[in-house]
């Protein structure tokens, strides 16, 4: 089993990646943010479908070489169980919330930030943020976005980003099953 109080960030090409993401969502409705963590008056997520992971396989492929990176995941199978996008604007945040109602608690969850809208002058400028474990106590953590940034963390990572002052910021995310190789 993986552990779970780690989170790790790297930064990754993402030349091409909003521009197939929007030829996926061009045509689909956004889902109900209800009983999501995406909030925001102009903030819209969209779900992919099977079929969608096929148009995507390339950048799934990118980030699961990222995955493969990192001492938990060596040798293990990794495949995307779920994906989605989510368009933030002025004002758009995510609440505090973890993946663990998705999957299995070994999972991997991931954040990467195909857009981040360029801002001077804020302290703050919708940070990821993030909680672990260390010494019994939990921390707060915060990770500034910028574009192709990576957040890798177990599907049970409590996390959430604060509104942005203004500007688009894209995230593609993924939860990945994971499994000993075959």
């Amino acid at each position: 089993m993986i552990q779970a109080n780690w989170l790790a960030h790297t930064q990754i090409d993402t030349c091409g990646f909003s521009d197939t993401i929007d030829k996926i969502v061009e045509n689909k409705e956004p889902i109900d943010l209800f009983p999501k963590s995406t909030r925001g008056f102009k903030s819209n997520q969209y779900n992919f479908k099977e079929n969608d992971f096929i148009i995507l396989n390339d950048i799934i492929n990118s980030i699961k070489n990222q995955l493969h990176n990192i001492d938990y995941l060596k040798g293990k199978k990794i495949e995307p169980s779920l994906g989605w996008t989510v368009y933030g604007e002025h004002h758009g945040y995510h609440e505090v919330h973890n993946h663990l109602n998705r999957g299995l608690p070994y999972d991997i969850s991931t954040v990467l930030y195909l857009k981040t809208p360029s801002i001077t002058g804020y302290t703050n400028k919708g940070q990821f943020y993030y909680f672990l474990l260390d010494n019994n106590e939990i921390k707060y953590h915060e990770l500034e976005p910028v574009e192709g940034m990576l957040v890798i963390m177990p599907t049970r990572t409590l996390h959430g980003s604060y509104p942005q002052p203004r500007g688009l910021r894209q995230t593609l995310n993924f939860d990945f099953q994971v499994s000993d190789e075959n």
